[in-house]
């Protein structure tokens, strides 16, 4: 029935008025493109796999991984991907003990009972710290190991061991940096809070950016975020001081 309709058509075609070239072209391209997706149905292949099958079997079989993927011209991860996605898990897991004592804190701040808020401060950068402390062990001890989630790439696993090593090198700290953060704005302080999150995002580490890597190269990169992170935590530390001083504790 599909047949007599094709040829019905083709036939309406020849009689009708004349069709520029790229017209009949493309009616042609057309049909071989649903006679090939028919048969990769049939033989349950994806056209993807039918291109990576050929390009494998004009190169004798001998192919890597990577020129796979230069052939099917996919993104491949970069070093900088795999270290964020990694560091990233660890830093999503400190965010949910925050957004856990947030309101637990301003809640007893609001009511003046400033023993609570110091326990619940200090509880939650204990926790934060064991958790920044178990990544900073991981990226040091197994790098090879959760790097591997990403890639098989020889050259690339190397890039990023090295690139995880050095962004966790002061990753212990930042647990209680990113809890201070959190900390100032859940009592209402805000400027404060947006402040402390510059200045490891920004207001260090861009800088760090535009001057490490002029004595230290490419290496000036990676080591500007542990320094970022150093810095960061030491200015949480003294503001972190400065406000303890003027709460009156309270017992519990």
């Amino acid at each position: 029935m599909n047949q007599e309709k094709d040829m019905d058509t083709d036939r309406k075609l020849s009689c009708g008025p004349e069709k520029d070239i790229g017209y009949y072209i493309k009616r042609i391209n057309d049909k071989l493109k649903a006679g090939f997706d028919a048969y990769l149905c049939d033989v349950d292949l994806t056209s993807s796999q039918a291109r990576v099958i050929e390009y494998v079997y004009w190169n004798g079989g001998m192919v890597t991984q990577k020129e796979i993927e230069v052939f099917l011209d996919v993104a491949h991860p970069t070093v900088v991907g795999i270290v964020n996605r990694l560091v990233f898990i660890v830093v999503m897991i400190v965010m949910g003990l925050n957004q856990g004592m947030q309101p637990i804190a301003g809640y007893n701040f609001g009511a003046k009972l400033y023993g609570r808020v110091n326990k619940v401060l200090r509880l939650t950068i204990i926790y934060a710290t064991a958790v920044t402390t178990f990544g900073f062990l991981v990226g040091m001890l197994v790098p090879d190991l959760v790097v591997g989630i990403f890639t098989s790439d020889a050259e690339l696993t190397e890039l990023s061991v090295t690139g995880l090593r050095i962004t966790v090198m002061f990753f212990p700290i930042i647990g209680f940096q990113m809890v201070t953060s959190n900390f100032f704005q859940s009592i209402g302080m805000a400027g404060k809070a947006i402040f402390l999150s510059l200045t490891r995002q920004m207001l260090i580490l861009l800088p760090c950016l535009l001057v490490l890597p002029q004595f230290f190269g490419v290496a000036g990169v990676w080591y500007s975020m542990p320094v970022s992170d150093l810095l960061a935590s030491l200015i949480a530390l003294v503001m972190l001081v400065c406000q303890f001083r003027k709460f009156r504790t309270s017992p519990l």
